[in-house]
């Protein structure tokens, strides 16, 4: 950071070659950072940037940094402008940069023992995705100010205008650096907002919202408000009844537990609410119902295997020999890894002659 104090003004936006304003705008007259969209000015607050790393005894750590929450300015014009009014800011240190949404990550710890492992860590942070380039030029007859224009239209997605406090993944960095990243975490000046946000799709293809209560009702049955411990307790009760053949009541407790409004870091227990009410329509024959709920369970989280295994099971038991393959190699992917389980699975009698079924065990 520049050791004189400036202030700078920097317009970002999408402009002709020779760099003349796009639209008519207003400059603030206050310091901030605002956001112009169609002659509307919106005020962007200074967002928190979180440090994320594996947990444990660790000498060495990977670390990320990102956003856990976003500001919810949204715009669907993506020749916008920022007008960027900062104190103490070179304008050398400024970066744009497109985030990507990761849910969790595989991160590197090497104990004080130097053995090397490798942990997932549930992080559900905004991090970097890539850096936007883009030209800087001063304002017009505006002493200390300049403005940005990135260099192509911003596409759909997340944005963030920084100085710097993004870090993508390291490698193995020493535990001493974590009180030197924390540091910069507190100097670090970040603004997001996004574009189009509705268009855009994360790395998984599930849309990612801002409004996590729209994104809970394009999935489940949420109704009320939220207690994991309620919900924990349904499905316990239901895994019960399962396991008692008392599917109807297997059904009702997980219906109860569906009836709820999920935060957006709880969607493993989303897609495992899905899961039980599909297990209890499957053993009451239930098909349809069984198939919806499976897939369902898929869109709250597609990495959870058993609602594959589950779908190839149920179509195996139709006759649907090609949905069923294409969903049993799916949780074979996911990790289903109970060989034992699947050679005695009378449910999937009807592929085991197969060629790909029989490709898929071979060695199994």
């Amino acid at each position: 950071m520049a050791k004189a104090r400036l202030f700078i003004i920097l317009l970002i936006f999408v402009i002709p070659a020779d760099f003349s304003i796009a639209q008519e705008m207003k400059i603030p007259e206050f310091m901030g950072i605002y956001l112009v969209d169609n002659g509307e000015t919106l005020e962007l607050s200074r967002n928190e940037i979180f440090l994320e790393g594996t947990k444990g005894e660790c000498a060495y750590i990977d670390i990320l940094t990102g956003l856990k929450k976003l500001s919810g300015i949204n715009i669907s014009n993506n020749n916008c402008n920022l007008i960027v009014y900062m104190e103490s800011i070179s304008i050398d240190s400024l970066k744009l940069t497109k985030l990507k949404f990761e849910k969790d990550l595989l991160l590197n710890c090497v104990s004080l023992m130097f053995a090397s492992k490798k942990v997932i860590t549930r992080i559900n942070m905004w991090v970097k995705d890539e850096d936007i380039l883009y030209r800087v030029a001063p304002v017009e007859n505006k002493k200390g100010m300049y403005r940005i224009a990135p260099r192509e239209p911003l596409e759909p997605g997340v944005y963030a205008l920084h100085t710097g406090g993004f870090i993508k993944e390291s490698n193995s960095m020493p535990m001493t650096a974590l009180l030197y990243l924390q540091k910069i975490q507190e100097k670090t000046q970040i603004y997001d907002f996004s574009v189009d946000i509705e268009q855009y799709k994360d790395n998984s293809s599930q849309i990612v919202s801002i409004n996590v209560s729209k994104e809970n009702a394009d999935i489940g049955h949420a109704s009320s408000a939220f207690s994991a411990s309620d919900v924990f307790r349904d499905q316990e009760d239901g895994l019960k009844h399962i396991r008692d053949g008392n599917y109807s009541l297997a059904e009702e407790s997980f219906n109860r537990a569906l009836a709820v409004n999920y935060p957006a870091d709880y969607e493993w227990t989303l897609a495992e609410s899905h899961f039980g009410l599909g297990l209890a329509f499957a053993y009451q024959h239930k098909f349809n119902d069984a198939i919806r709920e499976f897939k369902t369970s898929i869109r709250a989280q597609y990495k959870f295997a058993d609602p594959y295994y589950s779908l190839a099971g149920v179509y195996s038991l139709l006759g649907s020999e090609k949905e069923a393959i294409e969903y049993f190699e799916l949780a074979l992917g996911r990790g289903f890894k109970n060989y034992e389980f699947i050679k005695n699975d009378s449910d999937l009698e009807n592929i085991r002659d197969n060629p790909k079924y029989k490709e898929l065990m071979q060695g199994k």
